[in-house]
């Protein structure tokens, strides 16, 4: 937002913040390895693949699969441990983030 903006929204509101304040969104990464992870000893997919969705993701996270078909997203959770991209160094640098399973026996 252009700070002109928010100063003159300032001004209206009597200096009250017109908005909630902000909160951190904590990444959510798998609390393990799967059994057949990208980036573990048993990947599903060749090394050229999994070197394409390596470089879809240095901006960003890669998902697990598993959790991707569980629908609860999280990040794979060798992508984070070997902090491949620049989102999972600083969240793991700064503690943005929290380990967190999807409710299956696999994690």
């Amino acid at each position: 937002m252009d700070p002109r903006i928010a100063f003159k929204r300032l001004a209206e509101t009597n200096g009250k913040l017109p908005i909630e304040p902000w909160e951190p969104t904590l990444l959510k990464v798998m609390p393990e390895e799967c059994a057949n992870c990208l980036l573990g000893p048993n990947p599903l997919v060749d090394e050229e693949s999994i070197q394409q969705h390596l470089d879809q993701c240095a901006e960003m996270v890669f998902q697990c699969h598993l959790s991707t078909i569980a629908g609860k997203p999280r990040c794979c959770y060798q992508f984070f441990e070997q902090q491949i991209s620049l989102v999972a160094r600083l969240a793991k640098q700064y503690g943005w983030y929290v380990y967190e399973g999807i409710g299956t026996r696999n994690v």
